[in-house]
């Protein structure tokens, strides 16, 4: 027991900085929105007041300043926080740290561009980015190409997980429309909706923007495989937003006999999760029906959005992270 604990007093937050590259990503999946989903769950998780994260975006100046200062091969350790580094720009700048690494994609990608904005021979970046990961407490990937990049180079085991749900946003008037590779180009599935319903606004899935806006509901078109944040079902259940998902049955029952039944993530469960049809007719029948009365559709989402649970998934990766 702690002697200088007063009686009935919560235990010191862990705390950790989140520290990422400001390299001018766009996407859902940048290391600078990453780093503020990573905050904001610190502040909204079940374990809320448990973490005290902070932010640190490096420039190319604190990167450059870094290289030199703190050469590879002479380990340092951050006494006062938990240190994550969230891409390949943070992970040449603390290279020497034994930090926690997590990644959303390949970092090697990212070496002919960091070489030629510092000046530096790419293949030199290459062998310190090898040098952080050999150094790490931990790496946890997000994405499968980070997965693979990494698992062949070093010996200590790697933590894959999928980036927890961030929910969407509700009581908007857009229909977001998320369409899969495998379903028809998303200009021919935009302009059928706008011929069949040109009162009502419908908005192509674009990743940087689409946590930026309300939605009336999601139509899923094709297998929900795109796995980008917003364009996941569990996004939508997360937020309690509607959705309508319609697959072609010749490729639903090809996905059933891949998967082996196990479709919970790409198709929703028809009156469970979200609403789903197989023939266009059925879409434009079905969708109809919902701008008379969006009710139903409500309830169902309702009942998704208690089976979802981001919150204790982003507890779980935080206590991964910072304990």
């Amino acid at each position: 027991m702690n002697p200088h604990r007063i009686a009935g007093e919560r235990p010191l937050a862990s705390q950790g900085t989140v520290v990422f590259a400001d390299m001018n990503k766009t996407g859902p999946l940048t290391p600078a929105a990453i780093a503020a989903s990573i905050v904001q769950a610190a502040e909204q998780s079940l374990s809320s007041g448990q973490f005290d994260i902070a932010e640190h975006a490096l420039s190319r100046e604190d990167m450059h300043r870094a290289l030199f200062d703190f050469p590879s091969g002479q380990e340092r350790i951050s006494l006062d926080r938990t240190v994550v580094i969230l891409d390949a720009g943070a992970m040449l700048a603390y290279a020497p740290y034994r930090s926690n690494i997590l990644l959303s994609h390949d970092p090697f990608d990212d070496a002919d561009q960091l070489g030629e904005m510092l000046g530096l021979d790419a293949n030199s970046i290459r062998i310190r980015l090898h040098d952080a990961m050999l150094s790490a407490s931990s790496i946890v990937t997000l994405s499968k190409s980070a997965f693979s990049a990494l698992s062949p180079l070093i010996s200590k085991p790697i933590d894959h997980r999928a980036l927890p749900p961030t929910p969407l946003r509700v009581d908007g008037e857009a229909v977001l429309v998320v369409c899969q590779q495998s379903a028809l180009p998303s200009e021919d599935v935009l302009n059928i909706l706008a011929k069949s319903f040109p009162h009502h606004e419908f908005v192509q899935y674009d990743p940087s923007t689409v946590f930026e806006q309300r939605w009336k509901l999601m139509l899923q078109v094709g297998i929900a495989e795109l796995g980008l944040p917003g364009a996941r079902l569990t996004d939508a259940w997360a937020g309690g937003l509607p959705v309508v998902q319609v697959v072609n049955p010749a490729w639903l029952r090809t996905e059933r006999r891949r998967r082996q039944g196990q479709l919970v993530d790409v198709v929703v469960e028809h009156g469970k999760t979200g609403l789903l049809c197989t023939t266009a007719g059925e879409l434009k029948t079905l969708l109809g029906d919902l701008f008379q009365d969006i009710l139903p559709a409500r309830v169902v989402a309702r009942g998704a959005r208690l089976q979802s649970e981001p919150a204790g998934e982003w507890d779980a990766l935080l206590k991964v992270l910072f304990q």
